[in-house]
Protein backbone atom coordinates (compact mmCIF):
# COMPACT_ATOMS: atom_id res chain seq x y z
CA UNK A 1 0.00 0.00 0.00
CA UNK A 2 2.58 2.46 0.79
CA UNK A 3 4.25 1.83 -2.31
CA UNK A 4 1.49 2.27 -4.50
CA UNK A 5 1.07 5.59 -2.71
CA UNK A 6 4.65 6.67 -3.63
CA UNK A 7 3.67 5.52 -7.01
CA UNK A 8 0.84 7.85 -7.43
CA UNK A 9 2.92 10.53 -5.54
CA UNK A 10 5.75 10.61 -8.65
CA UNK A 11 3.06 10.11 -11.16
CA UNK A 12 1.24 13.31 -10.21
CA UNK A 13 4.28 14.98 -9.54
CA UNK A 14 5.28 14.32 -13.00
CA UNK A 15 2.15 15.95 -14.52
CA UNK A 16 2.42 18.77 -11.86
CA UNK A 17 2.31 22.07 -14.04
CA UNK A 18 2.20 24.53 -11.29
CA UNK A 19 -1.11 24.62 -10.55
CA UNK A 20 -2.09 27.04 -7.86
CA UNK A 21 -0.64 25.55 -4.33
CA UNK A 22 0.25 22.41 -5.00
CA UNK A 23 3.87 23.19 -4.21
CA UNK A 24 5.32 22.80 -7.65
CA UNK A 25 8.46 23.89 -8.50
CA UNK A 26 8.82 27.48 -9.89
CA UNK A 27 11.43 26.47 -12.17
CA UNK A 28 9.62 24.18 -13.89
CA UNK A 29 6.24 26.29 -13.99
CA UNK A 30 7.94 29.19 -15.74
CA UNK A 31 9.20 26.81 -18.76
CA UNK A 32 5.94 25.65 -19.20
CA UNK A 33 4.76 29.02 -19.72
CA UNK A 34 7.39 30.13 -21.67
CA UNK A 35 6.70 27.44 -23.85
CA UNK A 36 3.00 28.02 -23.81
CA UNK A 37 3.75 31.90 -24.75
CA UNK A 38 6.59 30.98 -27.36
CA UNK A 39 4.22 28.30 -29.64
CA UNK A 40 1.23 30.60 -29.28
CA UNK A 41 3.19 33.61 -30.56
CA UNK A 42 4.15 31.22 -33.09
CA UNK A 43 0.64 30.04 -34.50
CA UNK A 44 -0.18 33.51 -33.73
CA UNK A 45 2.28 35.21 -35.88
CA UNK A 46 1.81 32.77 -38.91
CA UNK A 47 -2.23 33.32 -38.97
CA UNK A 48 -1.42 36.99 -38.62
CA UNK A 49 1.33 36.80 -41.47
CA UNK A 50 -1.41 34.97 -43.48
CA UNK A 51 -3.96 37.90 -43.49
CA UNK A 52 -1.62 40.30 -44.72
CA UNK A 53 -0.58 38.81 -47.55
CA UNK A 54 -3.82 39.72 -49.14
CA UNK A 55 -2.27 43.07 -48.52
CA UNK A 56 0.54 43.06 -50.17
CA UNK A 57 1.45 45.96 -52.65
CA UNK A 58 4.74 43.57 -53.69
CA UNK A 59 6.21 40.06 -52.71
CA UNK A 60 7.04 40.51 -49.17
CA UNK A 61 5.82 43.91 -49.19
CA UNK A 62 2.24 44.72 -47.46
CA UNK A 63 0.16 47.77 -46.63
CA UNK A 64 1.02 47.14 -42.78
CA UNK A 65 2.56 44.59 -40.67
CA UNK A 66 0.83 43.17 -37.21
CA UNK A 67 3.35 40.49 -36.77
CA UNK A 68 6.15 42.86 -36.38
CA UNK A 69 4.29 44.54 -33.63
CA UNK A 70 3.60 41.04 -31.60
CA UNK A 71 7.05 39.75 -32.20
CA UNK A 72 8.88 43.29 -31.15
CA UNK A 73 6.40 43.03 -27.98
CA UNK A 74 7.47 39.53 -27.40
CA UNK A 75 11.16 40.56 -27.24
CA UNK A 76 10.66 43.43 -25.00
CA UNK A 77 8.90 41.66 -22.45
CA UNK A 78 10.89 38.12 -23.04
CA UNK A 79 13.72 39.05 -23.84
CA UNK A 80 16.61 36.51 -26.14
CA UNK A 81 14.79 33.38 -24.84
CA UNK A 82 12.30 33.60 -27.44
CA UNK A 83 14.24 34.45 -30.65
CA UNK A 84 14.25 30.57 -31.06
CA UNK A 85 9.94 31.23 -31.41
CA UNK A 86 10.57 34.31 -33.59
CA UNK A 87 13.11 32.98 -35.99
CA UNK A 88 10.77 29.46 -36.03
CA UNK A 89 7.51 31.52 -37.02
CA UNK A 90 8.88 33.59 -39.52
CA UNK A 91 10.59 30.15 -41.42
CA UNK A 92 7.19 28.48 -41.07
CA UNK A 93 5.77 31.87 -42.38
CA UNK A 94 8.25 31.95 -45.45
CA UNK A 95 7.28 28.59 -46.34
CA UNK A 96 3.87 28.44 -45.72
CA UNK A 97 2.73 31.91 -46.74
CA UNK A 98 5.21 33.37 -48.99
CA UNK A 99 6.60 29.53 -50.92
CA UNK A 100 9.58 31.04 -50.43
CA UNK A 101 13.06 28.99 -51.17
CA UNK A 102 15.42 27.46 -48.54
CA UNK A 103 18.33 28.70 -50.55
CA UNK A 104 16.65 32.33 -51.49
CA UNK A 105 18.15 35.40 -49.79
CA UNK A 106 15.33 36.72 -48.17
CA UNK A 107 14.89 32.87 -46.19
CA UNK A 108 18.82 32.52 -45.22
CA UNK A 109 19.52 36.28 -44.69
CA UNK A 110 16.74 38.42 -44.48
CA UNK A 111 14.97 36.67 -41.58
CA UNK A 112 18.18 36.32 -39.30
CA UNK A 113 18.91 40.17 -40.39
CA UNK A 114 15.30 41.30 -39.63
CA UNK A 115 14.89 39.09 -36.42
CA UNK A 116 18.52 40.52 -35.00
CA UNK A 117 17.87 44.05 -35.77
CA UNK A 118 14.25 44.49 -33.96
CA UNK A 119 16.25 41.96 -31.34
CA UNK A 120 18.54 44.99 -31.07
CA UNK A 121 15.57 47.48 -30.32
CA UNK A 122 14.46 45.17 -27.87
CA UNK A 123 17.95 45.19 -26.06
CA UNK A 124 17.77 48.56 -25.68
CA UNK A 125 14.62 49.29 -24.59
CA UNK A 126 15.07 46.58 -21.59
CA UNK A 127 18.60 47.27 -20.77
CA UNK A 128 19.57 50.59 -22.03
CA UNK A 129 16.99 52.61 -21.64
CA UNK A 130 15.03 50.16 -19.24
CA UNK A 131 11.32 51.28 -20.00
CA UNK A 132 8.57 49.31 -18.09
CA UNK A 133 7.45 46.89 -20.74
CA UNK A 134 3.95 48.03 -19.20
CA UNK A 135 4.45 51.66 -20.95
CA UNK A 136 3.18 53.47 -17.34
CA UNK A 137 4.27 56.56 -18.09
CA UNK A 138 5.00 58.57 -21.57
CA UNK A 139 8.61 58.51 -21.10
CA UNK A 140 8.19 54.59 -21.74
CA UNK A 141 5.96 55.27 -25.00
CA UNK A 142 8.35 57.59 -26.55
CA UNK A 143 11.49 55.42 -26.15
CA UNK A 144 10.08 52.92 -27.84
CA UNK A 145 8.39 54.96 -30.14
CA UNK A 146 12.23 56.77 -31.02
CA UNK A 147 13.58 53.79 -30.84
CA UNK A 148 11.25 50.91 -32.77
CA UNK A 149 10.46 53.24 -35.49
CA UNK A 150 14.45 53.88 -36.76
CA UNK A 151 15.07 50.07 -36.43
CA UNK A 152 11.96 49.46 -38.39
CA UNK A 153 13.42 51.75 -41.15
CA UNK A 154 16.66 49.68 -40.83
CA UNK A 155 14.76 46.23 -40.99
CA UNK A 156 12.93 48.23 -44.09
CA UNK A 157 16.58 48.71 -46.11
CA UNK A 158 17.58 45.08 -45.70
CA UNK A 159 14.51 43.18 -46.43
CA UNK A 160 13.75 45.01 -49.52
CA UNK A 161 17.31 44.63 -50.44
CA UNK A 162 17.20 40.75 -49.87
CA UNK A 163 13.61 40.58 -52.09
CA UNK A 164 16.15 42.59 -54.88
CA UNK A 165 18.78 39.59 -54.80
CA UNK A 166 16.06 37.21 -55.44
CA UNK A 167 14.77 39.08 -58.13
CA UNK A 168 11.10 39.78 -56.64
CA UNK A 169 11.64 43.11 -56.65
CA UNK A 170 13.44 45.06 -59.63
CA UNK A 171 16.02 47.09 -58.73
CA UNK A 172 14.00 50.48 -59.87
CA UNK A 173 11.23 49.43 -57.48
CA UNK A 174 13.33 49.26 -54.92
CA UNK A 175 13.40 52.81 -53.10
CA UNK A 176 9.43 52.26 -53.40
CA UNK A 177 10.01 48.84 -51.92
CA UNK A 178 11.62 49.88 -48.70
CA UNK A 179 9.20 53.22 -47.89
CA UNK A 180 6.59 50.88 -48.07
CA UNK A 181 8.07 48.09 -46.02
CA UNK A 182 8.98 50.72 -43.39
CA UNK A 183 5.36 52.59 -43.58
CA UNK A 184 4.20 48.82 -42.89
CA UNK A 185 6.52 48.06 -40.07
CA UNK A 186 6.21 51.49 -38.43
CA UNK A 187 2.57 51.73 -38.26
CA UNK A 188 2.47 48.21 -36.90
CA UNK A 189 4.71 48.78 -34.14
CA UNK A 190 3.73 52.51 -33.64
CA UNK A 191 -0.05 51.22 -33.16
CA UNK A 192 -0.48 47.44 -32.35
CA UNK A 193 3.17 47.13 -29.76
CA UNK A 194 1.65 49.18 -27.44
CA UNK A 195 -1.26 47.90 -27.26
CA UNK A 196 -0.06 44.32 -27.02
CA UNK A 197 2.23 45.55 -24.31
Amino acid sequence: AEDRVNNLSTIKNLFDFGVRGNGADPARKGIWREYIVGFSFVLLYILLDRSTVSFQIWSGISAWYPPTAIALALLIVGGVRYVPFYLLASVIASIVNYHQAITSYMFTVGNLVLISLYLCAAIVLRRVLKINWRLTSMRDVMCLLFVSLPFSCLVALAGPYTLVLDHAVSPGQSPTATLNWWIADAVAVASFTPYCL
